[in-house]
């Protein structure tokens, strides 16, 4: 009932539809890894490595070392807030807990 020659026309128009989009996905592909070469291009360069830490250290000198910086941290924030003389309360007591209200036991 159905042409074979129609058959062979339908089978070739679906061949060149799909080598056409799937040309057109290759050369888009390739367009998009140019794009992105130059994206690099763009990338300003990585931060300069930053001082590694000594492998010979141990824990507790590790512990010490990071002690004295933030010690030095807060002596420095200190001057800074008195310079522009904010008070500075270093021995501050710790807040007094809340008071929880009992609970009645239900019955």
């Amino acid at each position: 009932m159905v042409d074979d020659a129609l058959v062979g026309v339908v089978i070739n128009l679906a061949r060149r539809a799909l080598m056409g989009l799937s040309g057109a996905a290759v050369l888009g592909l390739s367009c998009s890894d140019e794009q992105s070469a130059r994206a690099a291009a763009r990338r300003p360069p990585p931060p300069p490595p930053k001082e590694k830490k000594d492998p010979n250290l141990s824990a507790a000198q590790a512990k010490v070392l990071a002690s004295k910086k933030r010690k030095e941290a807060m002596k420095a924030e200190v001057a800074r807030l008195r310079e522009q003389g904010k008070a500075v309360n270093i021995n501050k007591e710790p807040p007094p807990p809340p008071v929880v209200a009992p609970v009645p036991p239900s019955e």
